[in-house]
């Protein structure tokens, strides 16, 4: 009897939860937890997808307690009870839960008119950055800590880099040249670059002047985060 009882504590394996601070990129951590678990996972259905999903990336919603998490995958990928979790980096604040810290980083890096590649620099990365058309090259600038995670920015030059660092979803943005300093033109759907508009000195991403059809568009903008 003893040893049935053995048996039937040993088929019961409470989840291994593992929790740290991992550096991902010069000088800045993100808290990341690792999760896995022993109860089987069953067959997971595809995501639906959310207005969260980006090119090459599907999204899912999940509710935990009083908040919700951002499950991110890449096609055929699915939900597991392995996974790894990044507090608070997801969009409005969410945790992102994916099944690897890649998958992850992959998707925090993406944007819509940008071709990214992460490249292991020792034990982080470098964020390569390139505009429709472009290819690495040896010739290029470097943003230290501009990127998300405090990933540094590798581009073919200073515009592609700012251009990537400005775009935002929801928006269409122009770098206008100014002189040595550009300017940041930022539209809403159905906005037009116009004489008639506003600015805002020194107020958007690396202290680029906003300018913009009306005010709102503006706050708009600036309160949309950049990853």
């Amino acid at each position: 009897m003893h040893a049935m009882q053995r048996i039937g504590s040993a088929m019961v394996v409470a989840a291994a939860v593992a929790l740290g601070c991992e550096s991902t990129g010069h000088g800045q951590h993100a808290h990341v937890s690792t999760t896995s678990s022993s109860t089987a996972a069953t067959s997971a259905p595809a995501a639906k997808g959310t207005p969260y999903d980006k090119p090459g990336f599907v999204t899912e919603l999940e509710p935990v307690g009083e908040s919700t998490v951002l499950w991110v995958m890449r096609e055929g990928q699915h939900k597991a009870e392995k996974h790894i979790s990044m507090i608070a980096a997801g969009p409005g604040r969410m945790t992102l839960r994916a099944v690897d810290r890649q998958t992850a980083l992959e998707y925090l890096v993406a944007k819509r008119g940008f071709t990214t590649h992460l490249e292991p620099v020792g034990d982080s990365h470098m964020l390569w950055v390139l505009a429709e058309g472009q290819q690495p090259s040896e010739k290029h600038i470097s943003m230290v800590a501009a990127g998300p995670m405090g990933l540094t920015i590798r581009a073919i030059d200073k515009p592609t880099a700012l251009s990537y660092i400005a775009a935002r979803e929801g928006f269409t943005t122009h770098l206008e040249p100014v002189g040595d300093r550009p300017m940041l033109w930022v539209l809403k759907p159905g906005d037009q670059i116009s004489d008639k508009h506003v600015t805002r000195v020194a107020a958007g991403p690396r202290g680029l002047t906003v300018k913009a059809v009306d005010r709102d568009t503006i706050d708009a903008y600036l309160g949309t985060r950049a990853y």
